[in-house]
C-alpha cells in the first residue's frame, strides 16, 4: 500500500502544542531552534497552534523535526 500525506496534525504533537514556522515556507516546527529556521531573525518566526500554521498554508511537520 502506498500512503499518501495529507495535512493534518501529528499525532506525536498534542492539537495545543506551539509549533514554529517563517512566512513562505510550507512546513512547521516542532522546535524553535530547528536547523532549518535558526538562521531566520527572531521577528520572522511565527508561532502558534498546529491549526494555525495549517491555515497559514503550512502543509506537514518539518521532517527534522519527526521524532
Amino acid at each position: 500500500d502506498e500512503r499518501t500525506e495529507t495535512p493534518t496534525e501529528p499525532e506525536t504533537l498534542a492539537p495545543d502544542a506551539t509549533v514554529y514556522w517563517l512566512e513562505g515556507g510550507s512546513v512547521y516546527h516542532a522546535q524553535a531552534d530547528c536547523r532549518h529556521i535558526a538562521h531566520a531573525d527572531a521577528d520572522k518566526i511565527k508561532s502558534g497552534y498546529i491549526s494555525e500554521a495549517i491555515a497559514d498554508g503550512k502543509e506537514r511537520l518539518c521532517s527534522s523535526c519527526t521524532p
